[in-house]
């Protein structure tokens, strides 16, 4: 999947920071995690947010100045696009 992403060089990514949806433990791999950080940070900038909560309370995002303002925490979900585009 690396390899796919790299050679393919999408316009966008989204990184879906829940850890639920990786199904985390401490025995996972974690190696895409760590690439996808070095990878994103060299050619992504960080254009959205989604910062998801509970079903009483509605889903917020951050577009632009506004998400790159925001550290994301958890159970959000990162909008990137690639540099120069």
């Amino acid at each position: 999947m690396m390899a796919e992403i790299e050679a393919s060089a999408p316009r966008y990514l989204l990184y879906c920071n829940i850890p639920a949806s990786w199904a985390a433990s401490p025995y996972a791999p974690t190696e895409i995690l760590q690439w996808f950080n070095r990878y994103a940070q060299q050619h992504y900038e960080l254009i959205g947010i989604v910062e998801t909560r509970s079903s009483e309370m509605p889903s917020a995002f951050f577009w632009n100045a506004e998400a790159r303002r925001r550290r994301p925490g958890p159970n959000s979900v990162w909008v990137l696009r690639r540099k120069g585009v």
